[in-house]
């Protein structure tokens, strides 16, 4: 006589890293099966690590400027992009591999040149005008309140980035550098990928289904009884591709000129981490 059990098989998010690692994922799924009379049914996740090292680097590179008019601001940004765009170019960047991707113009406010946030003084006298404020308020509660002025235009910004992928990422400090004295003042990054990672994944994969396998043994063996067959293997719906390292921003650079040294980047290693969900089929020893 057969019976029929019903069960679901949740695969494990994989383990992440700090500036996140590949997962190949397991969704939940629904599985309905005929199994043995006095058979049980056993669900279990295998987990696995792949180690490799990054081939590519990504990061962004940009201009900011400021000028009196929308249009100054844009020709002065529209010049040094060029002028870092070409120093991309000399130091290996190919142009499929350059992508703009923002430019924008935004009026600067008469309230944003203020020194406040750096200015210690201005700090404590801005706590004491906010506190005279705060007892001038409450003395014109029943006074007709004038409507405050609108914020004046006095400036113009104008900013351009591009994403960059260097295929060298040993080379990626020299790279930060040579961009920024050609004239960026914005960087972020990196982000490290693996160029083609599909062998890696395969790896992870095979690896998870021998780790379930191992795990359901080691339970099914536990409990005195032995596996008779897969009812189910949940393979990963979703995979991702990040790195261990930290995305940086880089801003008011001083002059490269004097520098001796590259800025050191660690490129470190990517960790393609496997998860699938299997369920089994126990029966008694």
């Amino acid at each position: 006589m057969r019976k029929y059990a019903f069960a679901l098989a949740v695969a494990a998010v994989g383990m992440g890293v700090p500036a996140q690692a590949q997962n190949i994922q397991g969704m939940g799924i629904l599985a309905l099966d005929p199994v043995n009379e006095g058979n049980t049914v056993l669900t279990m996740t295998g987990k696995s690590v792949v180690k490799r090292q990054a081939d590519v680097a990504i990061l962004s590179a940009g201009v900011t400027t400021t000028g009196a008019t929308a249009e100054e601001a844009l020709r002065a940004n529209s010049a040094q992009m060029q002028s870092v765009l070409a120093a991309a170019r000399r130091l290996g960047i190919a142009d499929v591999d350059m992508q703009t991707s923002q430019v924008s113009v935004v009026p600067v406010m008469e309230d944003e040149f203020g020194a406040l946030a750096f200015d210690p003084l201005a700090i404590a006298d801005a706590a004491s005008a906010a506190a005279d404020a705060a007892m001038a308020a409450a003395k014109a509660m029943e006074e007709p309140v004038a409507a405050p002025e609108a914020p004046k235009i006095v400036g113009y910004r104008a900013a351009n980035s591009a994403v960059l992928k260097l295929r060298r990422p040993g080379q990626f400090g020299s790279l930060i550098d040579g961009l920024v004295k050609a004239g960026a003042n914005t960087v972020d990054g990196p982000t490290f990928i693996l160029e083609d990672s599909v062998a890696a994944e395969e790896e992870a994969r095979r690896a998870a289904i021998l780790d379930a396998r191992k795990r359901a043994e080691f339970y099914a063996a536990a409990a005195g009884l032995r596996i008779v067959r897969i009812i189910m293997i949940d393979e990963g719906r979703t995979s991702g591709l990040s790195s261990s390292g930290r995305s940086y921003g880089l801003m008011e650079f001083a002059s490269l000129d004097t520098m001796d040294v590259t800025t050191p980047v660690a490129t470190g290693e990517l960790a393609i981490n496997g998860s699938i969900g299997m369920m089994f089929e126990l029966a008694p020893q």
